[in-house]
């Protein structure tokens, strides 16, 4: 590897991190529970500027700004979350209407 590569692919993003999850692989903002994407796609669903989007998250206009760009370069990984989250939550409507009643 070339010298000084690898340091500078681990810092490319300063506010997100990976984080620990079954299957999401794509990039949350430090110290929050909430994913890039997810940051993008509230913003662009709600119409806001970045600089409401940092409003109302309390976030650094820089951060906004990163999770932007990140759900831009990863558009496809993110696509794909989304849809196996629609998936798990559609399995789980079905599987919780399965339930009709208990016997009392």
């Amino acid at each position: 590897m070339i010298p000084g590569l690898e340091e500078a692919m681990a810092n490319r993003w300063m506010w997100l991190v990976e984080r620990e999850h079954p299957w999401r692989r794509q990039l949350w903002i430090k110290g929050r529970n909430v994913t890039a994407g997810s940051i993008a796609r509230t913003m662009e669903i709600e119409g806001w500027t970045p600089e409401q989007t940092a409003d109302q998250y309390d976030l650094e206009l820089d951060t906004v700004l990163e999770a932007v760009r990140y759900a831009r370069d990863h558009a496809a990984l993110i696509a794909a979350e989304e849809a196996e989250s629609r998936l798990a939550a559609e399995a789980a409507a079905q599987a919780g209407a399965r339930v009709v009643s208990l016997p009392r």
